[in-house]
């Protein structure tokens, strides 16, 4: 970086004599100056030619200010993010708050995982299955064999085959998730804040796409798992109704 003036190029002279070591007593203005600079930068004015330099061009407290001016703070960068809004899905600015719908590719909902589906909430009593999946022992089950009170968590899904097209040979009520996987539940995705709850297939029904009531319901969830979702532990099954829920596969490998 070049002097601006003859006494700026002789002053910073001195400042690169001293960073070198080569001047024992600097004056407090020069040892200050080179407390306050790289021996690089000094040595860069200090090489400046003196033809075409006025005598006198700042005084030594502008001229210092230069290298004490901050730099201006660096503007956030932009920082975007999958998300749904109002059960859409888009892209989310986090650093002007922005929302932008648009659908997700499928590379990005497989990566975000959540989705919104439609859900609904039973309990023992309102289930056929307390009709036949009650043994000797007079506990009632689910389809996947576990015992079904009020207090048990888990999820049913629709069948995976529509009335009349079973493959021989096949359960009618074959479940289109397979039981045992673990599904997560929330009102609203939140990055690592999400609040989910978790709950097993456990059991089937005859909803959903492949079924014949409730067509466009994705999940039937058990009284405790829907109370556990909304935090509202009275909560019935009747008083849950139809819901919006955000939901992806845990254990994707099942």
């Amino acid at each position: 970086m070049p002097a601006v003036s003859k006494s700026q190029q002789r002053f910073m002279g001195m400042v690169c004599a001293t960073k070198k070591g080569k001047m024992d007593t600097p004056s407090p203005e020069v040892a200050k100056a080179a407390e306050g600079m790289s021996e690089k930068d000094a040595c860069d004015f200090a090489r400046t030619k003196h033809n075409g330099l006025p005598k006198k061009k700042k005084t030594l407290k502008e001229f210092m200010g230069f290298f004490n001016k901050k730099k201006p703070p660096t503007p956030p960068k932009d920082v975007k993010v999958l998300a749904y809004k109002n059960h859409k899905p888009g892209v989310l600015n986090k650093t002007t708050g922005k929302f932008t719908q648009r659908d997700h590719t499928p590379d990005e909902a497989s990566r975000y995982g959540w989705k919104p589906v439609k859900t609904s909430s039973y309990g023992p009593g309102d289930t056929t299955s307390q009709t036949y999946n009650t043994g000797k022992d007079k506990v009632q089950r689910t389809a996947d064999g576990t015992p079904f009170s009020g207090a048990t968590r888990g999820v049913a899904v629709p069948y995976k085959y529509k009335a009349g097209e079973v493959p021989k040979g096949t359960w009618a009520g074959t479940p289109s998730v397979k039981f045992g996987t673990n599904i997560q539940f929330t009102q609203k995705p939140m990055g690592t804040n999400t609040k989910a709850t978790n709950a097993k297939v456990r059991d089937t029904g005859n909803f959903g796409a492949a079924g014949e009531v409730n067509r466009s319901t994705s999940f039937d969830l058990m009284r405790q798992t829907a109370r556990d979702v909304t935090d509202k532990q009275n909560l019935t099954p009747t008083q849950y109704g139809k819901r919006t829920l955000y939901s992806r596969i845990k254990d994707p490998k099942k």
